[in-house]
C-alpha cells in the first residue's frame, strides 16, 4: 500500500482517504478543504506499509473510502 500527503500543514483535523481500484494519489490533487490535512492511500498490491505515526497528533481524524 502506498500513501502520500496531499496537505500537511499542521491542521487540527486529518482526512484519511482510501482510493479505489486503479486510482492513484492524484484522485484528490485539488483537495478543497484548507482547514484540515489529508493523507491518501492507494495501490493495494502490497498491503505492507510504514505507519504514519503523525496521525495520532490530530484531534479529529476522518476516514473516507471510495471504490
Amino acid at each position: 500500500m502506498k500513501s502520500v500527503w496531499l496537505r500537511r500543514d499542521g491542521g487540527r483535523s486529518l482526512v484519511l482517504f482510501f482510493s479505489g481500484f486503479a486510482s492513484d494519489e492524484n484522485i484528490l490533487k485539488a483537495f478543497p478543504n484548507e482547514d484540515c490535512d489529508a493523507l491518501v492511500f492507494y495501490d493495494y498490491t502490497d498491503l505492507d506499509f510504514e505507519f504514519e505515526r503523525e496521525i495520532f497528533d490530530y484531534s479529529e481524524v476522518y476516514t473516507v473510502a471510495w471504490s
